[in-house]
């Protein structure tokens, strides 16, 4: 990303896990299951005997799908990427740049570390709120830039005068508030304290403001990677 960002000046738009692939063909090796315990007591009813635990021959991987990607210069559309992996700056319609990519990204992350969808949803609102309830509040900067038409969708004025997310007023139901309410907060996610440093690193890349997100080479900078992990 660095690379494309960077040298080709071009933004993917579409990251997700389907369009990451392994490089090697070679067999996946027998190894220890990572935060196993952590896994099972997830399951809801817990699973029996899983099979044999597999990791990559190697890490190394490869992009694929460049069909929307765009250059610096030319036309961006207004809605990029997969639902799940889209930022906020495209939902709110303010635009967006190399940066969106560096969101994408850090829901990838989270996802392959829990197994599960950093924001699970397919509701423009909803996800929003999912944002705020997972990370912090959007910045009154973004929700006062929006159009009059997104303002009438996404944003209600606070007593205060200051703009904020229409959540929970704006709910499709009871049961989507629920689920917003359920999600544990990004910096709770991790399986042990010795991966808080992982979790901080994907808030990093997780910056709701894109004017204060990190570039892909900045984000390489981060702690995180100078860091040594046995799981």
């Amino acid at each position: 990303m660095a690379f494309l960002h960077g040298k080709l000046k071009m933004t993917h738009t579409d990251l997700k896990p389907e369009n990451i692939l392994l490089e090697s063909l070679s067999a996946p090796r027998p190894a220890d299951f990572p935060r196993e315990d952590a896994w099972r007591e997830a399951q809801k009813p817990p699973k029996g005997r899983i099979p044999q635990y597999m990791r990559p021959a190697t890490s190394h991987i490869r992009l694929i799908d460049f069909g929307n990607a765009t250059y610096e210069n030319e036309h961006h559309s207004s809605i990029i990427n997969t639902r799940q992996y889209r930022g906020p700056e495209v939902i709110l319609s303010l635009g967006w740049t190399e940066l969106s990519d560096v969101w994408s990204m850090g829901c990838i992350f989270m996802e392959l570390y829990t197994g599960e969808l950093l924001f699970g949803t397919h509701e423009n609102l909803e996800h929003l709120a999912l944002m705020e309830q997972i990370l912090e509040a959007l910045p009154v900067g973004m929700l006062s830039s929006v159009s009059s038409k997104e303002r009438e969708k996404y944003v209600k004025q606070h007593h205060s005068g200051q703009p904020r997310l229409n959540w929970p007023e704006g709910a499709e139901s009871t049961s989507s508030s629920r689920h917003v309410r359920s999600q544990k907060r990004l910096r709770d996610m991790p399986a042990t304290d010795k991966h808080a440093s992982f979790a901080a690193f994907v808030g990093y890349c997780l910056t709701l403001d894109p004017k204060k997100r990190p570039s892909a080479a900045e984000a390489l900078r981060h702690d995180f990677f100078y860091e040594k992990f046995n799981d």
